[in-house]
């Protein structure tokens, strides 16, 4: 029922805003070694949240409160970790703008290629004991068909209602790349 809770949902948007706060109008200026540092670090701490607290599948044996705080606490952390290392970078990977462009596509089907991934994997693996690495192959999968499917949607639905958009807007607003 986690998944599905707003309170939990909502430490992120607050950690969002916290950081935020903090921030202010300052801009970060950080060399290219820590913001690679500090993505290596957000990786990591999302593959503590999956293997440890199993945040990003269902059914983790053993999951008890403790594991939950390491869980949502180390992802958390590593969406933060993630944020900073590319804030303030003026030329953002082209890579990083796209997900952003399908980022509605990957909210809504991510549930749904969970699932999928649950099925495909469980074909070749047993997936009663959840390892680690099982869960992180789970979730690189369910990732790439999300992705690929977000895509998909982005190019033959989102971007030709974007450009019928245009005709009705009171304030333009940036074309669809």
């Amino acid at each position: 029922m986690l998944w599905y809770n707003t309170f939990v949902e909502f430490l992120f948007f607050g950690t969002g805003a916290l950081l935020a706060v903090a921030l202010g109008d300052r801009q970060l200026k950080i060399r290219p070694f820590w913001r690679l540092l500090l993505f290596i670090a957000g990786i990591s701490a999302w593959v503590i949240a999956a293997g440890k607290g199993g945040i990003g599948t269902d059914g983790v044996p053993g999951l008890t409160l403790s594991r939950l705080y390491i869980g949502y606490g180390a992802a958390d952390v590593g969406c933060v970790l993630i944020f900073v290392s590319f804030l303030g970078i003026r030329s953002v990977p082209s890579g990083i703008v796209y997900l952003g462009k399908i980022s509605y596509g990957l909210y809504v089907f991510h549930y749904g290629m969970v699932k999928l991934s649950v099925w495909l994997l469980s074909q070749t693996m047993s997936l009663r004991a959840m390892s680690m690495w099982k869960i992180v192959a789970l979730d690189g999968l369910a990732f790439a068909c999300c992705a690929a499917l977000a895509s998909v949607s982005y190019r033959f639905l989102e971007k030709p209602f974007l450009h019928i958009k245009d005709r009705f807007a009171f304030v333009p607003s940036r074309p669809a790349g």
